[in-house]
Parts: C-alpha cells; structure tokens; sequence
C-alpha cells in the first residue's frame, strides 16, 4: 500500500488597511487569488490564520458584512485629529511585530493589503527574519521602489477583486 507524505502547511496572516483600499472590494475573490498564487506546490496548504481589517468606522461599515463572513477580527480606529488621522497602520504594523514576538502562531507569508507607504517599515521588518511578504495594493503605487523594495511579491489590485456596484450595494449591510 502506498502512502502520500502528508501536506505541509504554510501560515499566512493577512492584514487590511480599511481606508486604504476601495471599499467594493471583493473579499472572496481577493482570497482565492491570493489562495491560487501560493498553492504552487502540490503538497503544500496555504491557510489564512490571522485575518485582521482596521479603520474608522466609516471604512468598517462598508466592508463589514464581509469581513465577519471571513471571520476578520475588525479593529475601529478612531480619528485622534482634526484632519481624520487615525493609528490603523500603526495597529497593524504592531500586531504583525507581536506574531514574530510571541511565534504562535508561527507565521510563514504575511500579505498587506495597503496603498500606504507607512507600511514599508514593518514589512522590511518581518523580511530580515526571513518572512515571506507580499503586497495587495494599486496599480498606481505598486513600482514606486520603496514598496518593490520591502515585500517578496507585488500583488495589483484586478478588476476581479471588486464588487459590481449592484452587488456590493447589498452586502455593505
């Protein structure tokens, strides 16, 4: 009797800058290319173990239904200025520093999903101990060289990962 050698399993946390991202983003789509672009390896499974979205509750509201359908822990950011400036990157950039802190889980591909270059900083971090990085952002920003320079891989935003208006109309709930 022949025996398959057991898959091995890759840890991925996946972080959401709510305010720097359209708000007609498709979650489930965004996943499933996300899913596709690790499962190179035949034994290999790519689960998503931390799943954190911070913003404002403006940004939250819209995105809402479908991070708690994804089971995202949704972190509110409120404005601690006049001009609407909140700490979600910061939130986050610490959260992803915790994981390399505590190590459990123990994470192997981070993915950021950001137009906000704030977050070069923790991702350069988590690259010097030898974590795998990868970037959701837009066309726009994503060859500016501080944001090729601190991720493994550049993801673009495709046409795919956003809701049609109709759709995205009925699940903002």
């Amino acid at each position: 009797m022949e025996y398959s050698s057991p898959m091995k399993r890759k840890n991925n946390a996946i972080y959401i800058d709510l305010e720097n991202i359209p708000s007609t983003l498709d979650l489930k789509s965004l996943l499933d290319d996300l899913s596709l672009r690790h499962d190179v390896d035949s034994d290999e499974e790519n689960v998503f173990v931390i799943k954190m979205a911070a913003g404002n509750s403006t940004a939250i509201r819209k995105m809402k239904k479908q991070l708690t359908e994804y089971n995202f822990e949704i972190r509110d950011t409120p404005s601690i200025t006049s001009k609407y400036k909140n700490r979600a990157d910061l939130i986050i950039s610490l959260a992803a520093l915790e994981t390399i802190i505590i190590n459990m889980p123990v994470i192997d591909r981070y993915v950021f999903i950001t137009s906000d270059s704030d977050f070069t900083v923790i991702m350069e971090m988590l690259r010097k101990y030898g974590k795998e990085v990868f970037l959701v952002t837009k066309e726009e920003v994503s060859d500016k060289p501080v944001f090729s320079n601190s991720c493994d891989a550049t993801v673009r935003w495709a046409s795919s990962f956003f809701e049609s208006p109709r759709r995205s109309a009925t699940s903002e709930g």
